[in-house]
C-alpha cells in the first residue's frame, strides 16, 4: 500500500519537507498495524490528505500525531440512523473524530477533509463552518478523482453532484449549495406560517420558533411526511403529477410523493448537522434557475388548506418542549406524553375558539397555574406509575378560562353531555387498545380536528381520520359537547 500519490512518502505536498513526510509515514504506518483490516484504508487516506488536503487537513494529521485530537472508529450509529462522521470536542478544545467506518482510503480522506473543518462545538459560525467543510471535501474528492477516476467514487452520488457543482459554477455555487442541502441548524420537517410543511431534514414536525409540534413514530422521512401532509392530500398531488396510486399502500405512496417531487434516496448522503449517513438528494441536471441554486428546500414544499395548518400547528402532548417529569417505581415519567391527553384536548379547543397557536411556554404556564389551582393532579395506580388527571368538567371549565388568559383574552368553554347538542366543538373520548380514556378535541358532527397523540391523519375537509388507528378499540365512544360563553374578546 502506498502512502500519498507518487511516491511512498507523499512528497507531492510542498507544505512539508522530507523530514516531516518520513515522520508521518512512520507513525501512519504504526497506526495502521493497530487497525487491522482498516488499516490499509487508513494508511492510504492520511497519504491523501497530507498529499492534496488544504492546511486544515494537515493540521489535523498533525493534531492526531501528536495525540491531540483522537480517532474513533464505529461509533457513530444510532439504533435508527447511520452516520458518516462526527467531530466533538472538549472544553480544552481536543476534538474526537468518529467515523462510521473506513471502507477505502479515497472515501476516508474525503471524511477526514470535512471533519478537520470542524470545532467540534456549536457555535454562530456554524454556517460558515459547513461551507468551509463542504468545500474542503469536494476539493478532495476532485483532486482523487483527477488522480484515480470517477469510478473511485461510484457509490457516492453526494461526491459526483458537489464536484460538478464546483466544476460548473465554482466555489460561490458550492457554498450556496451547501446552505441549503447541508443544513446546519437543526434538522427537522417545518410547518411554515404560511401553512406549508418543507423539508429540513428530520422526522419530526417543528413550527418556525423550533418548538416540536409533532413527535414522527415511523422512523422514516416520507411515512412522517406523508403523515403530516395528510393521505388523501398526497393521492390527490401525486394524480396532479401523472400518477396512478390505485393499489398503492402507504409506505409506496410516500415514496412517490418523495421521488416526484425532484428528490431520492442516497443511502450514503450526509446531514451535516447531524452526521447521519442517508438522506434524501435532489434528482436534478440543472443546478440553478437563473442565479438561484435549486435546494431540497425548494423541492420539497406541501402546501395545506388553512384549517389544515391550524390544527396541525398545535403543540402535541409528546413535546418534548412541554414535558413534564415526575418519579414512578422504574425511574422518571413524561406525564405529559403518557397522560395529558383531556388537558391538551381542552387547549385545543381553545385554540380553535381563538385562532391562535399556543407556545410550549405557554402551554406550560397553563399547567403550571392548573397544577396550583388543584385543576390538575399528578395521581399514582396501584403499581405507583404517576398520570396527570384533569379533575373532571368543571375543571377543563376552569382550565379553559386560563388558556383564554393566557391569550389576553376571556371566555371558557362550558362541557356539557351530548344530549345537550351544543355544535360548537366537542371533547371526543374514546377506549384505547390499553383499555385507557383517550380525548381528543372533536368539531361537534363527529369529526375530529385535533389529536394531541396520535399523528395526523387527514381525511376531506380537513378532519382527522381515526378509523385506521392501532390505538382505538372503537367501543364506548361518548362525546362532550362544549359552546362559549362570555365576553369573548379577539
Amino acid at each position: 500500500t502506498s502512502f500519498g500519490s507518487g511516491s511512498d512518502i507523499g512528497l507531492m505536498n510542498n507544505l512539508y519537507n522530507l523530514e516531516n513526510g518520513l515522520s508521518t509515514r512512520s507513525w501512519a504506518k504504526e497506526k495502521a498495524a493497530s487497525l487491522g483490516e482498516n488499516g490499509d484504508a487508513f494508511y492510504e487516506g492520511i497519504g491523501y490528505n497530507y498529499t492534496y488536503g488544504d492546511v486544515m487537513s494537515l493540521a489535523t494529521i498533525e493534531r492526531l500525531k501528536a495525540g491531540y485530537d483522537k480517532l474513533k472508529i464505529g461509533e457513530v450509529s444510532d439504533p435508527e440512523n447511520e452516520a458518516r462522521a462526527s467531530t466533538k470536542a472538549n472544553k480544552e478544545g481536543q476534538r474526537t473524530i468518529t467515523l462510521e467506518s473506513l471502507s477505502n482510503g479515497a472515501e476516508f480522506a474525503t471524511d477526514l477533509a470535512h471533519e478537520s473543518r470542524r470545532d467540534g462545538s456549536e457555535s454562530e459560525d456554524q454556517e460558515l463552518e459547513t461551507a468551509e467543510s463542504v468545500i474542503s471535501h469536494t476539493k478532495m474528492a476532485q483532486a482523487l478523482m483527477d488522480e484515480l477516476g470517477v469510478e473511485v467514487f461510484s457509490e457516492r452520488s453526494d461526491l459526483l453532484l458537489e464536484t460538478d457543482i464546483q466544476r460548473t459554477y465554482g466555489e460561490g455555487a458550492l457554498a450556496a449549495y451547501a446552505a441549503k442541502a447541508y443544513d446546519s441548524s437543526a434538522d427537522y420537517w417545518k410547518l411554515t406560517a404560511e401553512g406549508k410543511i418543507e423539508w429540513d431534514g428530520e422526522k419530526d414536525l417543528r413550527n418556525e420558533a423550533g418548538e416540536i409540534i409533532r413527535v414522527d413514530k415511523t422512523g422514516s422521512y416520507s411515512q412522517s411526511l406523508l403523515n403530516w401532509f395528510g393521505k388523501e392530500n398526497a393521492i390527490e398531488l401525486l394524480q396532479e403529477r401523472g400518477i396512478n396510486t390505485e393499489g398503492m399502500d402507504k409506505t409506496e405512496i410516500a415514496a412517490q410523493l418523495m421521488n416526484s417531487s425532484g428528490v431520492k434516496w442516497d443511502k450514503n448522503a450526509i446531514n451535516s448537522a447531524t452526521g447521519k449517513i442517508g438522506s434524501y438528494v435532489p434528482i436534478i441536471q440543472d443546478y440553478q434557475i437563473g442565479s438561484s441554486l435549486i435546494g431540497m428546500h425548494d423541492l420539497l414544499s406541501f402546501q395545506l388548506s388553512e384549517d389544515e395548518a391550524f390544527h396541525l400547528g398545535k403543540i402535541s402532548q409528546e413535546s418534548p418542549d412541554i414535558a413534564y417529569w415526575v418519579d414512578g417505581p422504574t425511574g422518571s415519567v413524561n406525564v405529559m406524553a403518557s397522560t395529558s391527553c383531556f388537558f391538551m384536548s381542552t387547549l385545543g379547543g381553545v385554540q380553535t375558539q381563538a385562532g391562535e397557536h399556543f407556545s410550549s411556554a405557554q402551554i406550560n404556564s397553563i399547567r403550571e397555574s392548573a397544577l396550583a389551582r388543584d385543576l390538575l393532579s399528578i395521581m399514582y395506580d396501584e403499581e405507583g406509575v404517576p398520570s396527570i388527571y384533569t379533575m373532571g368538567k368543571d375543571a377543563r371549565r376552569s382550565i379553559s378560562q386560563l388558556a383564554f388568559a393566557e391569550l389576553g383574552q376571556f371566555g371558557y368553554l362550558k362541557f356539557n353531555n351530548k344530549s345537550t347538542g351544543f355544535d360548537d366543538g366537542s371533547l371526543m373520548v374514546g377506549n384505547t387498545v390499553n383499555g385507557n380514556n383517550h380525548a381528543r378535541e372533536g368539531n361537534g358532527i363527529m369529526q375530529e380536528i385535533y389529536d394531541p397523540y396520535e399523528g395526523i391523519n387527514y381525511i376531506s375537509g380537513g378532519y382527522l381520520d381515526s378509523t385506521k388507528s392501532q390505538y382505538y378499540n372503537h367501543v364506548d365512544y361518548q362525546e362532550y359537547y362544549w359552546d362559549m360563553y362570555g365576553a369573548y374578546c379577539r
